[in-house]
């Protein structure tokens, strides 16, 4: 959720504190997801991830086309602020996201400048 609305679209990547692959997976219109680790495999590995989530503005509007929905530190695996600890069996792991969210020495999103016209 970003906000506390649904996140469709959003994609959604969960990185491993220790070595292995990358899961992944897209956000539905209710904002759920469902990772992979690969074309075939589903689920994930037991263990500590780091969590990015981004999503872009679908839009007919050329104006509005590729705007970034989520904070860009969400997007960074170095910098979210998301951690999770994935159980082995099934887990369902919300993912509550917010617009006002900064690293140290940012400016949220909605305390950005807007663009001169």
């Amino acid at each position: 959720t970003l906000d506390g609305r649904p996140l469709p679209a959003a994609t959604v990547s969960f990185h491993p504190d220790a070595p292995g692959p990358v899961a992944y997976g897209v956000s539905g219109n209710d904002g759920a997801y469902r990772l992979k680790t690969g074309a075939k495999q589903t689920g994930l590995e037991a263990g500590s991830y780091r969590v990015t989530v981004f999503a872009m503005e679908n839009t007919d509007k050329p104006e509005d086309a590729g705007k970034l929905l989520t904070p860009p530190l969400y997007g960074d695996p170095a910098k979210t602020p998301l951690r999770v600890q994935v159980a082995q069996g099934s887990n369902q792991i919300p993912l509550a996201l917010e617009s006002a969210v900064k690293a140290p020495g940012e400016k949220a999103m909605s305390e950005a400048p807007a663009a001169a016209r």
